[in-house]
């Protein structure tokens, strides 16, 4: 039914209406209809990526290597479709599964990159790194699975690359940090409200009704007043960092 009322409000092309894709093969998942979720998380990324066209079949080579405006939530469902991969592979022990994985994991990576670039919020550049962090997981998680010269050399160059990435901004956030006092207790909440915001954004992606989606909201609210507050609070008394 959301899936539906999507369509009709927003079109095939619109991240609202992938994301009711996105929560359907969620369901599927679940109940281990794998074929059936293997169609949603499909539709979802067509969606997404605004390529929703019955004459274009999927494949993980015709994803662009850009998001649309407003698509970012297309690499969860990217991440979710692995997970959906890595579950079938368990079961059929086909390495297929693995393989078309392994490639959706390294488009995503490179998805991920472009995104970086062009992010000006801080919010989207820590959710982007989180993704870092998530993709390099799933990415040994597959390798050790397929074990493949190729596939090892392709690993150990994503390891190493985003190991470079976390840790320049990770000596980035400590230098700025160096240079204007700012206290513990000031970095630990910044960094606290940063992974309540990742954490509801994930949770939004999967609700599954209206009353999901209002408590989310609620806590939303919440959450930006406590970000505002604390925005004002650099803002007066750590000036250097706020800027």
């Amino acid at each position: 039914e959301a899936k539906t009322i999507r369509e009709k409000v927003f079109g095939k092309n619109n991240p609202e209406y992938a994301a009711a894709l996105h929560n359907l093969a969620n369901l599927f998942y679940l109940k281990k209809e794998y074929e059936n979720a293997d169609t949603y998380f499909k539709e979802a990324l067509l969606s997404y990526f605004k390529i929703n066209n019955k004459d274009i079949p999927f494949s993980i080579k015709s994803l662009p290597e850009t998001l649309p405006a407003g698509s970012l939530n297309a690499l969860n469902t990217i991440e979710s479709y692995c997970s959906l991969l890595i579950s079938e592979y368990n079961e059929t022990g086909k390495k297929e599964y693995l393989d078309s994985a392994f490639n959706l994991v390294k488009k995503a990576f490179r998805i991920n990159e472009l995104s970086r670039i062009n992010m000006i919020g801080e919010d989207d550049k820590f959710r982007s790194l989180e993704t870092t962090e998530k993709l390099t997981q799933l990415a040994l998680k597959i390798g050790s699975g397929l074990n493949k010269n190729s596939i090892n050399d392709d690993l150990f160059n994503i390891i190493e690359q985003n190991k470079a990435v976390l840790l320049s901004e990770s000596l980035r956030g400590l230098r700025i940090r160096s240079l204007t006092d700012l206290p513990d207790s000031l970095i630990l909440k910044e960094s606290e409200l940063k992974q309540k915001i990742s954490k509801l954004k994930k949770k939004e992606l999967n609700a599954v009704n209206q009353e999901e989606n209002d408590k989310i909201n609620l806590q939303y609210s919440e959450i930006y007043q406590q970000i505002d507050n604390l925005k004002k609070e650099l803002k007066n008394n750590y000036p250097k960092y706020y800027n």
